[in-house]
């Protein structure tokens, strides 16, 4: 099934160094789990999270590759905000075959948005997927978020949705 053309109705936020969880929702009858590396993780423990993702990301495809009726709800990765000095590396690890959406936080821009995409285009084709694969779930978190909305969500054919927060 190809989870791009599916409701994502439900949600598991999962925090990405607690390899338990991780392990536990990829069997949870869900619609999608999101891999968080963001404010769901500790600043010390950003590192473990990236590696657990990344390999749990790599169990999945094996296992999708030796037995194609294998599922899991759809995955997608909470990486750290465009800008912040942490995200270049969250991508880095989490650009996977298995991945299917990155959730990016804290947008208020196209231009951040266009960031990402960027990002994308040159990362998947290096990991052996096809460009425009990866999907975006985007978080305003701000006023101005909020004021540049329907540009944001337009920025890309990647955005599948907006999500939104506060503090």
């Amino acid at each position: 099934m190809d989870h791009k053309s599916v409701l994502l109705r439900s949600w598991m936020f999962v925090p990405g160094d607690r390899q338990k969880m991780i392990d536990k929702a990829v069997a949870l009858p869900v619609d999608a789990i999101l891999l968080d590396i963001e404010d769901g993780v500790a600043p010390a423990a950003k590192e473990t999270a990236r590696k657990q993702i990344a390999e749990s990301l790599d169990r999945i495809a094996v296992q999708k590759k030796e037995n194609p009726s294998y599922r899991t709800p759809a995955r997608y990765v909470r990486i750290n905000a465009v800008g912040h000095e942490r995200m270049n590396a969250d991508v880095e690890y989490v650009i996977r075959p298995a991945l299917e959406g990155l959730a990016v936080p804290k947008v208020e821009t196209p231009d951040q948005v266009n960031v990402v995409e960027k990002i994308l285009d040159e990362r998947e084709p290096k990991m052996g997927m096809v460009r425009g694969s990866v999907r975006l779930l985007l978080a305003l978190e701000s006023p101005r978020g909020l004021f540049n909305a329907y540009a944001i969500a337009t920025s890309s054919p990647r955005v599948i949705g907006l999500m939104f927060g506060a503090e």
